[in-house]
């Protein structure tokens, strides 16, 4: 028979684990040192999430992607994808960026990506960045394919 001491031990063993794999799997989401880059290159993350926007009659769907480097980049580019899933439960290209501008140290840098029509349905926003690190070291995060978020967006009817 377990004791509650037994229990309440296997739980908080149990937490430890699962924070640790949590904090493993956020430094992994960085363009920094915990993603095998270097700790001077850049962080990037999904800011806002696919979802819906009006502008005046228009409706569209639309997704932020941020970056925050460390130190001024010798070269940066981010590349973004928007798309949409269909009937076939494909994923369908609907927009795609490609921005060289590059972030001022220290400061959040947004890049935003949206289409102008809005049908019901599942979005992704996807992206990869690369650059050179101020002492000439490449980066790429992730360090193959894409960092994705993926959100069902409502549209006006």
């Amino acid at each position: 028979m377990y004791t509650s001491n037994t229990i309440r031990a296997a739980v908080l063993a149990l937490i430890a684990a699962v924070s640790l794999g949590a904090a493993e799997e956020c430094g992994k989401a960085t363009g920094g040192s915990g993603s095998g880059g270097s700790p001077k290159g850049c962080d990037a993350w999904v800011f806002k999430w696919p979802q819906r926007f009006r502008s005046g009659d228009l409706a569209g769907v639309k997704a932020i992607v941020a970056v925050k480097c460390v130190e001024r980049q010798r070269e940066h580019s981010i590349h973004l994808q928007l798309r949409r899933e269909n009937q076939q439960h494909r994923w369908i290209d609907i927009n795609d960026v490609v921005d060289s501008d590059i972030p001022a140290p220290g400061k959040r840098k947004e890049y935003p990506i949206s289409v102008s029509e809005c049908e019901p349905g599942r979005y992704q926003v996807r992206f990869w960045l690369r650059g050179v690190t101020p002492d000439g070291k490449r980066y790429r995060f992730p360090t193959s394919g894409w960092k994705s978020k993926t959100a069902r967006v409502r549209c006006p009817s």
